[in-house]
């Protein structure tokens, strides 16, 4: 039979279900097997086996063309539920730039859906899948945190993971912490994956696989010829690469070895680049990805020695954070995530042309701004979401740079917690006074919660899986002594264990836990009462957030009780039963209920009634999720799309822009997380009808919040002055003792130390201020070299700048002791006189005298 006739058969046995050339594509396939098989003389049961790879072609086709058209359903919902979200955010007096950044980033501004954005989703499923399986491992080992550093638990662990599948042989390697961490790990890396498929990929059930880190700096110095040289031996090659000839496999691990040491997939998309040419599905590439499958586990093991970084923690966690990266941007665009973010910029941008209420000088402006070709806002905003910010242009240079800015950190932020005690569980109770549940009462329950510090049992388990509090685990698992390769990489890992050793690690995690259960506990709280009975500022938050009336009655049954507290949690509303949610659904079930005929007409209507509430209560318990997540990043602040956006520009490490621009932000997360955050929903995050409105509503909110940050910054100053060993507290009637408090609390940013003398009692420039701590330690260690090459060396400035530059020796509970026992005695030797001077200075601006005793002997 020639190839046209084996396609019309094909045509007629599909059913339709095979256009021509998909056919034509499987027969190219066959003929290309068939010759791959005779040239290695494989010619026994040659058509039996071509017949049997051609029914597999055919089926994979067949799947193909049924996952394509369920995306293309999926873009039309996802489509839909965008374009109405873009109506909203515009009616309520957005421009639509502004209304695309909210969609992608969220907005401070007080709107129905402001808060609900592709970041705030992406988020939610981080919290989720990776709290969730942190919370399945200490489940079944609270001992973990011991083992993770130990190799050969790690070994272990990779072998038991290898062993489930069907035919395997848990329990294996006889260790019976590994068995039941892989048992923990595997359940999850499914829940990701089924997650995936949902949303439009269509990744294959992986049984005996684990995960696989790779590190990049190792890779690049090895060489691409060597890595593969290295890998192809110690893979599963069948498993991994199906039918592809050696050729093939080499362009695919070639693909991997550009996508791991630039940080990007291989091949720039069109948002990358400014192209026009449609980027391929996510879903399809997720469908696509070549997750490798080793020999064995003693493969993978080898493999991880070699090129790996961390264990299969590690591995595991950067796994479910990839995944749940695409899960949400899918989620929230669809299955192609970027033609879908396109395409509504380009209706935005038709939509501004014809909109006459608009002056042609707005019109150009507004329609620029969504020109995704341009280093727009948006375009920038998007790049932040896709993660592109997050690889480097030059791998070595972004590791390079990045080492310089650990040694400034190393040796400028040992003191950073004294600023954080005092300043942070204002910043939460701030945010709780927002929410309608009252400044006082919300940090008495932060107090409490830091007081109690680590949860255990279920309270720890629902911190996890509220995807808070482990983040110091992670840290730990990252900086693992044995995962540390040579000096940058140890640089990054002393970083963690600076701010580990002086308490900031365990605040971090305590905090941001505490305020996770609150936030759950609210939601608890309030949902006793129906939505017109409850405070009209949670109803406004949760309007924000996306939380509407309707979803709240059916939420409101989904408290669940946990030692004694009542909590609204991801789990108790993804339990809630069908009758509780059908409610949400009626109006679709209707609709599609005119469009159903037949005899078999029931049984469709009940599997679409099932589908339809599945899908409404996986939407509520994300709500949920969401919901917690936000408000802590309002609690505790932390970087995020928005903020990143702003201080990285979209741009990668590893390039010019891109490291002056971490330079510039390099210790400055804070200012920028607070000034974008906390005073942006102080502004106009209250509600109303205009901006304007907003901003009246806001001022007494946001005098409240400088009152409490100028109360903490006092207290900051006071604590650091009590270390260094100077008291009484500054006198809290000077003026410019007030700015200083304002200022050290985050509300003057980062001009607050030049403005108010700090800096210039140092010798610092405004440049050395804002350019941050290593631009500074440049500017004061080039200002000691030019006076001992100029013949003037300064001793005294010589030794300060050793000093201030030397990694841990500004520990907040080192350096008083290292004053008095070493460093104020060589000090006096370098400018005889220095400490008298100083006392003076400290007297006369202060009003202070030192309490410690100035030197040991």
């Amino acid at each position: 039979m020639d190839a046209q006739a084996c396609i019309a058969a094909g045509l007629a046995a599909s059913d339709g279900k095979l256009t021509e050339g998909e056919l034509r594509q499987v027969l190219d396939g066959m003929e290309t097997r068939r010759k791959a098989l005779a040239a290695e003389g494989n010619l026994a049961g040659l058509n039996e086996t071509l017949r049997a790879r051609l029914a597999e072609d055919a089926e994979w086709k067949r799947t193909q063309a049924a996952i394509l058209r369920r995306q293309a359903a999926q873009n039309a919902v996802v489509r839909d539920r965008r374009s109405a979200h873009m109506a909203e955010l515009v009616g309520q007096g957005l421009s639509r730039p502004d209304a695309l950044l909210a969609m992608i980033q969220g907005t401070q501004q007080g709107v129905r859906q402001g808060r609900y954005s592709a970041a705030a989703t992406v988020q939610a499923w981080d919290n989720r899948l990776v709290g969730g399986m942190i919370a399945e491992a200490f489940e079944r080992d609270p001992a973990l945190l011991a083992m993770v550093d130990d190799p050969a638990f790690n070994r272990d662990v990779i072998r038991e993971l290898h062993e489930l599948k069907e035919g395997g042989q848990p329990g294996a390697s006889q260790n019976r912490q590994a068995k039941a961490l892989a048992e923990a790990l595997a359940p999850w890396f499914e829940a990701s994956r089924i997650e995936a498929n949902r949303r439009g990929a269509f990744i294959a059930k992986m049984e005996g696989w684990s995960p696989q880190s790779h590190d990049a700096t190792k890779l690049i110095k090895a060489g691409e010829a060597a890595w593969l040289s290295r890998i192809m031996p110690l893979l599963d090659v069948r498993k991994t690469f199906g039918d592809a000839d050696a050729n093939r496999v080499r362009e695919i691990l070639s693909d991997i070895y550009l996508t791991v040491t630039t940080g990007l997939d291989n091949g720039l998309t069109p948002g990358r680049t400014g192209n026009f040419a449609a980027p391929s599905s996510l879903g399809k590439t997720l469908s696509q990805a070549r997750e490798l499958h080793f020999r064995d586990a003693e493969a993978q093991w080898s493999y991880l020695q070699d090129f790996g970084r961390g264990g299969i923690f590690y591995a595991a966690i950067e796994h479910q954070h990839r995944m749940a990266s695409a899960i949400g941007r899918m989620e929230f665009f669809g299955p192609n995530p970027e033609v879908m973010f396109r395409s509504i910029a380009a209706e935005a941008q038709q939509a501004i042309r014809n909109d006459a209420s608009l002056s042609p000088a707005q019109r150009e402006r507004q329609v620029r701004r969504l020109d995704l070709r341009s280093d727009s806002v948006v375009a920038q905003s998007f790049r932040e979401l896709e993660g592109f910010t997050r690889g480097a242009g030059n791998v070595t240079a972004a590791r390079v740079a990045g080492g310089v800015r650990n040694l400034s950190l190393l040796a400028k932020f040992g003191g950073a917690i004294l600023s954080a005690v005092p300043t942070d569980p204002l910043i939460s109770a701030a945010a709780g006074a927002f929410r309608g549940s009252g400044f006082t009462r919300t940090l008495a329950r932060q107090v409490a919660g830091l007081l109690d510090g680590r949860p255990k049992a279920e309270q720890r388990r629902l911190t996890f899986l509220l995807g808070e509090g482990y983040q110091g685990l992670i840290e730990h698992i990252a900086g693992s002594v044995y995962a540390l390769d040579g000096p940058l990489g140890y640089l990054s890992g002393l970083t963690n264990k600076l701010f580990k050793w002086q308490g900031a690690v365990w605040w971090d995690d305590v905090l941001r836990g505490s305020n996770a259960r609150m936030v759950a506990a609210e939601l608890g709280d309030h949902a006793a009462r129906t939505w017109q009975f409850m405070p009209a500022r949670f109803r406004h938050v949760l309007e924000v957030n996306g939380i509407t009336a309707d979803k709240w009655e059916v939420l409101r049954q989904a408290r669940t009780s946990i030692e004694g507290r009542t909590y609204l949690t991801y789990d108790a509303v993804a339990d809630l039963p069908d009758d509780a949610v059908a409610p949400l659904i009626a109006g679709r079930l209707a609709a599609v209920a005119e469009t159903i005929k037949g005899k078999d007409r029931d049984a469709r209507l009940a599997d679409t009634r099932a589908r339809l509430i599945d899908e409404a209560r996986r939407g509520l318990a994300l709500d949920v999720q969401r919901f917690v997540a936000d408000e802590v990043n309002f609690s505790h602040l932390r970087p995020d799309v928005a903020t990143r956006r702003l201080t990285l520009g979209g741009t990668q490490g590893g390039t010019i822009s891109g490291e002056l621009r971490r330079f510039l932000a390099s210790g400055k997360g804070f200012t920028i997380s607070f000034t974008q955050r906390a005073i942006g929903r102080a502004l106009f995050g209250h509600s109303g009808a205009t901006k304007g409105a907003r901003l009246v509503a806001g001022v007494p909110h946001l005098g409240k919040l400088i009152a409490a940050m100028a109360v903490g910054g006092y207290a900051a100053m006071t604590l650091k002055d009590l270390v260094k060993g100077r008291w009484p507290p500054r006198d809290i009637s000077d003026p410019a003792v007030i700015a200083a408090a304002i200022q050290q609390g985050g509300g003057l940013g980062i001009y607050g130390d030049f403005l108010f003398s700090e800096a210039s009692r140092t010798g610092s420039t405004l440049l050395g201020v804002i350019g941050g701590p290593s631009i500074g330690t440049a500017e004061e260690l080039h200002r000691a070299y030019i006076e001992a090459r100029d013949g003037n060396p300064k001793p005294l400035r010589m030794l300060n700048a050793a000093i201030n530059n030397t990694p841990f020796l500004n520990l907040w509970y080192l350096r008083p002791a290292l004053d008095v026992l070493v460093l104020n005695s060589l000090r006096e030797a370098a400018g005889p006189g220095y400490l008298r001077r100083q006392e003076r200075t400290i007297r006369k601006e202060y009003g202070q005298e030192f309490y410690l005793p100035r030197e040991a002997f």
